[in-house]
């Protein structure tokens, strides 16, 4: 089968880096080769002529539902609509070119022929409005017509792919869509070449993933759609499917572990996954009430509703996302604002997957409940992703998100002048909530080498990647779980980007507490090295105690209680609290953006000197208490979860409440506690209750195939062996065992 209109190969012109590492070519409307055949769907649909008028019409509705109406909103984008278009008709000339647009502009990001287009779209908008002044005028009609042959044209080309190849197909099947329904329509002459060279150069879905393919995917069922053609459409379809299913692991796509990765094996909760949700529901939504819907399978529809009832929804606590699974994304304005969009989310999936809606009515209960600050319906859960290398805890009181780095996955990217000081986030930063939006909006005014949970050398300026980013180096970084309490770990090893610093972390999720332990830290860089507790936004007073010694050991402040106990690691630290007014700018760290923001700012970290010269290894342990007012907090007592062991080799709490010793080996050892040892042969995270049952997980990149546990209670030795061997695309997943 050939696809009406031809798919053809793009010559390369000029290889150019672009945001995913992919090369580029530039596009003129000459440089193709032959049309290569593309493989038909698997469940091909012939589409009927009302199929396709259904879908234009859902797509028209959608674009022109915010001007109609007569609400305070509607009335206000129609009147800005009418205008902006008497201006564009003002200023086009008669070829149809607008004098502010630079067709020649090449630009990575920002690039400025889009901007014809979008007043293209307006202008479309308006003649079809029967609510706009502009409705159905001769001389807008000419207008459109006119810009749209000066587009084919000009032929404006970006050195990003994904302008070329998204953006420009996207926003050029607007008009054309539109003007279907106008009382003219445009003429085949200026419509058929325009249709023509966007199946030659708009790409093609399959040699996409995630959300790229999705959205190259999108436009090419508008194509379809404008040209009648069932094929295309349900090539589109199935592409724009394709993505609900597991991705082989570090590869881009949801992975095995309900994790998404873009860019890479990167970590993209926030930011693509939302793009691919936005493109799989538009699409879903377009074609629903067609025979289209039926190439989206049962599997599809489950995996979508795992991974937006588990995955995104424990990312949110309140209305915000935790700011550490945002990717680049973290550095524009109000990006964490998330739940109202996850909820329009869910509502829309709903209505094309009724299987589901007992899950989907639960999601949506408590993203709502959360929006109000209600959060005594969330169920206590502890969640570990050991291919994401991320760590979400959520409890009534309080939720978490810890992201981690490892040689399997990626940094945290800065892209097109994003995220610019986002070095840190990927190295144990540690987002802490209780309402949601502690930290909303205070990026601007963050001392970007003091992030929630990392040690970092305190440079004069934040290390940026090699390359937009790179996997890390870490051998050893996981996480174990028995649903409600468990350990993370990270191995930190930082030799790259000017940068060398060293440590051994874990944080401990008690229930009631974080624990958080470092040990081995060390560097051969001359600054001072820091351990950011938290660095959030302030609300309220905070309240600290200090030791015969004049020495911070406690701290309250917003709901969350803070102990560091001098004696246990902190021996030769320094406990830093600052409580200040900053201003920061949104383009310090993300040149897209505009405004500043005025915030004021609790901090609080652990300073281990300059550790270069000194002889001795950096250390650290502190409580984090969550969710505690500050009479619970000033009634709290440590020695109910206490450190048992914090070394080089191992770090382990006991936690005498629940009954279980949580211990992270580093190296094959064994952890004395009270009346009984246990022994493990390999580096591994464990937990061990009192009944002789627990939990194992091995992080370490190379893995043993097999973890021997060995605990002695009263004289009796007791051992389990664990075969790990088979864990293939799991590994670092949780084992159960009993003695």
């Amino acid at each position: 089968m050939k696809i009406n209109g031809g798919i053809y190969l793009i010559l390369v012109l000029s290889l150019l880096q672009i945001c995913s590492c992919h090369k580029v070519p530039v596009i003129t409307d000459s440089s193709y080769e032959p049309p290569h055949e593309v493989e038909p769907p698997d469940g091909e649909v012939d589409g009927e002529p009302e199929d396709f008028d259904r879908i234009l019409e859902a797509l028209q509705d959608g674009w022109l539902s915010v001007y109609e109406g007569e609400s305070s909103s509607a009335v206000s984008s129609r009147e800005a609509l009418d205008r902006y278009v008497s201006g564009y008709m003002s200023a086009i000339s008669d070829d149809g070119a607008f004098p502010d647009v630079d067709y020649t502009d090449r630009s990575q990001t920002g690039w400025k022929p889009l901007a014809h287009l979008n007043y293209v779209g307006q202008m479309a908008s308006a003649y079809v409005l029967r609510e706009s002044i502009h409705y159905g005028q001769p001389e807008l009609y000419t207008a459109i017509c006119n810009a749209l042959s000066y587009w084919y044209k000009a032929c404006p080309t970006s050195t990003n792919w994904w302008n070329n190849q998204i953006a420009v197909p996207r926003d050029l099947a607007k008009p054309l869509i539109l003007m279907r329904s106008g009382q003219n329509t445009i003429p085949e002459s200026i419509e058929s070449p325009l249709l023509e060279r966007w199946a030659r150069t708009g790409g093609d879905p399959a040699e996409r993933t995630g959300a790229n393919k999705s959205d190259i995917a999108l436009h090419w069922l508008y194509r379809g759609c404008l040209q009648s053609d069932a094929d295309v459409v349900s090539y589109a379809v199935e592409q724009a499917f394709e993505p609900l299913a597991f991705s082989p692991v570090g590869e881009e796509g949801i992975q095995y572990d309900y994790s998404y990765f873009q860019h890479n094996a990167q970590l993209y909760i926030g930011g693509y996954a939302d793009v691919l949700l936005n493109a799989v529901i538009k699409v879903a939504g377009y074609v629903k009430d067609t025979e289209f819907m039926t190439l989206m399978t049962p599997d599809q529809k489950e995996l979508l509703c795992e991974f937006v009832t588990r995955t995104m929804t424990d990312c949110i606590r309140g209305s915000y996302m935790y700011f550490n699974v945002m990717g680049r994304s973290v550095s524009r304005a109000d990006a964490l604002d998330a739940a109202g969009s996850l909820i329009s989310k869910i509502e829309s999936i709903r209505t094309f997957d009724q299987s589901h809606s007992v899950a989907y009515d639960a999601a949506l209960e408590s993203l709502e409940n959360g929006v109000h600050i209600n959060f005594t319906s969330v169920i206590p859960s502890l969640t570990h992703h050991y291919i994401g290398d991320y760590t979400t805890y959520k409890s009534p009181d309080w939720s978490a998100c810890l992201r981690l780095v490892s040689d399997r996955t990626y940094r945290c990217e800065d892209l097109n002048g994003e995220n610019l000081k986002g070095y840190w986030i990927s190295d144990g930063s540690l987002s802490v909530n209780t309402q949601g939006d502690e930290y909303f909006n205070i990026f601007p005014v963050w001392d970007w080498n003091r992030v929630p949970g990392v040690t970092a050398p305190y440079t004069s300026e934040v290390p940026r990647n090699s390359n937009y980013t790179h996997t890390g180096q870490s051998v050893f970084t996981g996480g174990v779980s028995d649903g409600r309490q468990g350990i993370s770990v990270y191995g930190m090893r930082n030799t790259e980007d000017g940068v060398n610093v060293y440590a051994d972390k874990s944080w401990f999720f008690e229930s009631d507490a974080i624990i958080c332990i470092g040990s081995g830290i060390g560097s051969s860089m001359t600054e001072e090295i820091v351990t950011t507790v938290n660095q959030c936004r302030k609300s309220g007073t905070v309240y600290t105690e200090t030791d015969a010694e004049g020495r911070i050991v406690r701290v309250w402040h917003d709901n969350i209680g803070y102990i560091i106990d001098p004696e246990t690691g902190n021996a030769w630290n320094d406990v830093i609290l600052k409580e200040e007014q900053r201003t920061g700018m949104w383009s310090d760290i993300n040149t897209t953006q505009t405004g500043s923001v005025t915030e004021s700012v609790f901090e609080l970290s652990i300073s281990h000197g300059a550790l270069q010269s000194s002889s001795r290894k950096g250390s650290y342990s502190y409580y984090m208490l969550p969710g505690m007012t500050k009479e619970e907090f000033d009634g709290f007592d440590p020695s109910s979860i206490w450190i048992a062991a914090m070394d080089d080799t191992v770090h382990a709490v006991r936690n005498e409440v629940s009954g279980s010793l949580h211990a992270a080996f580093f190296e094959n050892g064994t952890v004395t506690c009270e009346d009984f040892s246990v022994a493990v042969d390999a580096p591994c995270l464990l937990i061990l209750n009192d009944d002789d049952t627990g939990f194992v997980s091995c992080p370490s990149s190379r893995q043993p195939a097999s973890i021997t546990v060995t605990v002695v209670r009263a004289g009796v030795e007791k051992h389990c062996v664990i075969d790990i061997s088979s864990d293939g695309d799991h590994a670092g997943m949780t084992h159960g065992f009993s003695l």
